[in-house]
């Protein structure tokens, strides 16, 4: 390439080509100006955005991975449905890149090569859903195509080749990686790297003022002649005839709308077109309003809101049975390698299949994204892990498009458009109202956690205990059934803690009593416990039977530090096989099974409460679905 600094060959004033790569300008004259590879210039009869109202422009200042760069032009290409903008941005290494936009979606295009060579008669043949091995080891699947129906620029800009039409092929890989192939030629594609981000990410300066009517588009309706005012167009491409009440859609060249529907029922908008309002942190309009009807046995209805911000696009805002749910579109959504999967996973979280259904638009006021009314082949999937929930539609066209949603409080946003008395009452459990729900295997986790915690604290205490033995001792009961005994001072160091008793009498049918009491020397003080060791044996019916046991255990808890003396009093049945002996042990300071058992016992209720009522709830909830795991219950 030449110089960056031309002649405009059509006025003769200066004409900055801010990089060699740079091959379309436009000119202050109105003329489109080509660099060619010779480094000539030529006028050509591109076409030139008229009125530009987005955000971004020529200019416009950003940073990317620590890079900054600087936004010289776009191409806006019209595709069947929608339009999007390809803004060429140079980095401070010069290096170019695209930055593609459009209804709040921003990602950057890096130039690359792909493993996999795709000839001409591969491209033809590429399908939504197929997969493809762009690099050794790493499927790729097709999630969107498109044809680009004409283009217009803006400012100065990098475009491989100039065709009138050109193809575009979306690939997604379930490791997250994205890549965008353009075909400008049969024979000649350019791939780029897509890497999704946000605004607030890009750090955008020397943005665009908001000029006065920006985006509005009037256009006759074709029915009544009426005008009709579609916001936000190109990127809107429907709309609604309030004269004659029938649904509008972009159609063919030309900017020419077609009739594409009417409305059936006359409801009226909870939310009013216009008002305005913030959800989750961002300031929105209400652009459109809309009631959609499943199309199947059920027939559910539901109603939408279609709500713009400049910087961050569509969002929407669907109400069901007095449940809301707040989505917007992302480029970065589930890769789903099996077509018509039940479940999947994103960042560890599990969301499960749902619902999956057509529609149809019976009722619309306002505008519209893209062709909102041409919904006869769209079929949309819906997996929740309430809150969240991920929506998918599949159309006609061979798009995929993903939708990340989250319950709203119907308080949160009757505050927010300030209809708090208008906004209908909830009616059972909303699809991922969050209502006692924790995930199964979460709570079992959460279970396993708490029992290991409680576990390792009594560990913990346990290796601090002296589990010290104070007496251990035979007494023998010789021409008496009655035996006492007492032993030397003993002295215990801790504020308060146990005594554990071990009590074994060879006893044989029979049963022998034991009373023990720890005397405090100083104060007199008494702490005793009693414990009966019993045990028999016998026959009935053939059978040998057993009842009671030759060991046990008794305990003193709570005794305070100090010295003291300990006496015992053992008592025997008076039977000829008496036991002719009782052994007793005692032990300072030990651990205690009743420190771990009681706090399981304790913390089992917890779950088992939690259990019970996330799976009441979980069955209203999952009464409105087609998939509903607990039908097998029934």
């Amino acid at each position: 390439m030449g110089k960056r600094l031309h002649t405009c060959p059509g006025c003769g004033g200066t004409l900055a080509f801010a990089h060699e790569s740079v091959n379309l300008a436009t000119c202050s004259c109105g003329a489109v100006v080509e660099q060619q590879e010779d480094g000539s210039l030529a006028l050509r009869p591109y076409y030139r955005i008229n009125a530009p109202f987005e955000l971004l422009q020529p200019g416009t200042g950003g940073t990317w991975q620590g890079r900054s760069f600087t936004v010289l032009g776009r191409i806006q290409v019209l595709f069947d449905g929608s339009a999007y903008n390809y803004w060429t941005i140079l980095f401070d290494d010069d290096t170019l890149a695209w930055l593609a936009e459009g209804y709040g979606l921003y990602s950057i295009l890096v130039p690359t090569r792909i493993g996999l060579v795709l000839r001409a008669d591969d491209i033809d043949q590429l399908r939504i859903g197929v997969q493809r091995e762009l690099f050794t080891g790493e499927l790729f699947l097709l999630v969107g195509k498109g044809e680009c129906r004409s283009w217009a620029i803006e400012g100065a800009l990098h475009l491989p080749e100039r065709n009138e039409r050109f193809r575009e092929f979306d690939f997604a890989s379930a490791g997250g990686r994205h890549f965008r192939l353009f075909q400008f030629l049969r024979t000649y594609a350019v791939a780029f790297e897509e890497f999704p981000t946000t605004a607030g990410a890009l750090q955008f300066t020397n943005t665009r003022p908001e000029p006065e009517g920006a985006g509005n588009y009037d256009v006759p309706c074709p029915r009544c002649a009426a005008q009709v005012r579609i916001r936000n167009f190109p990127y809107a491409q429907s709309g609604h005839c309030d004269q004659c009440d029938h649904h509008l859609s972009l159609s063919g060249p030309g900017n020419r709308f077609v009739v594409n529907g009417s409305n059936s029922t006359t409801p009226t908008p909870l939310i009013p077109l216009g008002s305005t309002g913030t959800l989750q942190g961002i300031d929105y309009e209400v652009l459109g309003y809309a009631r959609k009807t499943e199309e199947n046995r059920y027939r559910s209805q539901w109603r939408e809101y279609v709500l713009w911000n400049r910087v961050e696009g569509y969002a929407f805002l669907s109400e069901f049975d007095g449940h809301w749910v707040y989505l917007r579109e992302r480029i970065d959504g589930p890769v789903l390698l099996q077509s018509g999967a039940r479940s999947f996973d994103v960042d560890g979280e599990p969301f499960q299949l749902f619902n999956r259904y057509n529609f149809s638009v019976d009722h619309a006021q306002g505008s519209f994204p893209g062709d909102y009314f041409d919904t006869g082949m769209i079929e949309v999937s819906e997996y929740i892990s309430p809150p969240e929930l991920w929506s998918v539609e599949f159309d006609q066209r061979g798009d995929v498009t993903w939708f990340h949603g989250r319950h709203l409080e119907s308080r949160e946003v009757g505050a927010a458009f300030g209809v708090n008395d208008l906004l209908p009452r909830q009616n059972g459990v909303g699809a991922v109202q969050p209502l006692f729900y924790i995930d199964v295997y979460k709570l079992v986790a959460a279970s396993f956690v708490g029992l290991l915690l409680l576990l390792i604290v009594h560990w913990g205490i346990g290796s601090t205990l002296q589990d010290r033995v104070l007496y251990n001792e035979t007494l023998y009961f010789t021409g008496s059934d009655t035996v006492n005994a007492a032993s030397p001072e003993i002295l215990l160091q801790k504020g308060s803690s146990n005594v554990a008793f071990k009590i074994y009498a060879p006893v044989e049918n029979s049963w022998v009593a034991v009373e023990a009491s720890l005397i405090d020397k100083r104060t007199g003080k008494e702490y005793g416990v009693e414990k009966g060791v019993e045990y028999y044996a016998g026959y009935s019916d053939g059978e040998h039977w057993t009842e009671g046991s030759r060991t046990e255990h008794a305990y003193l808890t709570a005794v305070p530090a100090g010295t003291y003396f300990l006496q015992l009093r053992a008592l025997r049945e008076s039977l000829y096989n008496s036991a002719p002996s009782v052994s007793v042990e005692a032990r300072y300071d030990v651990p205690s099974t009743r420190n771990v058992v009681i706090p399981f016992l304790l913390l089992l209720i917890w779950p088992i409460v939690q259990y019970i009522r996330v799976n009441t709830n979980e069955k209203k909830r999952w009464s409105n679905s087609p998939f509903n795991p607990f039908d097998h219950e029934a």
